[in-house]
């Protein structure tokens, strides 16, 4: 079962239905993209998931898009130069993460494996967990489960709510979430959708809890858990935040927070990312 499909929007119906930020609550003067454009093989992005918000929250997390965008992309086919591209945006907005992701790699030893279906060639493996990618990646992922939430039922997340989410690099779909999540969507429009790109199996009641496990192209895979009800928010709470598998090429790390802190966390990684370029 899949979601129905949709048609495109344009930004004064988007920002009519939603007024307010979907993440903060200000006044929304922006649509906001979940997941980016940039996400997509030479930016060709159905319609879909997009949402009204404040310039703050949107703007102000493109490093964080851009870095989920690369993780998400590394190793696949579809045009280097849109590669180069988040590559020049890290560098110009995320520098942290891009040395991070260097320093990773190249101490790294290579082994030649599967590229894609049908493609073998030399591979290296890092732990991609440094501070700065799990700065963006907090945010990438709380926005995430924040939009996915408004998506599945139809309303943004209370401010008194909380999100979880938890990423990993290049680990195939996970037993364990799948389970318990019966339903598919995607982006969707006409006779096209954009499964072979972006999927997601998830649940929700429609009222106040909505989980999912999304994979975006074949590097960076996504669970997040979103509630504003009492006691989903404590079970949610209890959720771990950092978990390291010495046999996993990238440790299991997560974010979890509420909406009224994710512009905190926004201001933090900007202001990280400031104190980066200086140096």
């Amino acid at each position: 079962m899949r979601l129905r499909k949709t048609k495109s929007r344009s930004k004064k119906e988007i920002l009519k239905e939603d007024p307010f930020c979907i993440y903060c609550g200000e006044r929304s003067t922006t649509v906001d993209h979940m997941p980016p454009k940039k996400m997509f093989i030479r930016k060709w992005r159905l319609s879909g998931m997009e949402f009204g918000s404040c310039f703050r929250c949107n703007e102000g997390a493109a490093a964080a898009d851009a870095v989920a965008s690369f993780l998400a992309r590394m190793g696949i086919h579809g045009g280097s130069e849109a590669i180069d591209d988040l590559i020049n945006t890290m560098k110009a907005k995320a520098p942290a993460v891009l040395k991070e992701i260097v320093q990773s790699i190249s101490g790294s030893q290579a082994i030649f494996g599967r590229a894609n279906e049908y493609l073998y060639q030399p591979l290296r493996y890092g732990r991609l967990d440094g501070s700065a990618v799990r700065a963006h990646m907090s945010v990438f992922g709380a926005r995430f489960g924040m939009a996915l939430f408004r998506q599945l039922v139809r309303r943004p997340l209370c401010r008194d709510g909380v999100v979880y989410a938890r990423w990993n690099l290049n680990c195939g779909i996970l037993e364990e979430f799948l389970n318990g999540l019966p339903l598919a969507g995607t982006l969707e429009q006409g006779k096209h959708d954009a499964s072979d790109q972006f999927e997601y199996q998830y649940n929700t009641d429609r009222k106040y809890i909505a989980a999912s496990f999304a994979r975006f192209q074949r590097g960076l895979y996504i669970f997040s858990i979103a509630a504003d009800k009492p006691e989903y928010i404590e079970a949610i709470k209890r959720y771990p935040v950092i978990e390291t598998d010495s046999n996993m090429p990238s440790a299991r790390t997560a974010v979890r927070l509420q909406p009224s802190e994710l512009c905190s966390r926004i201001d933090r990684m900007l202001a990280d990312q400031a104190s980066a370029r200086a140096i």
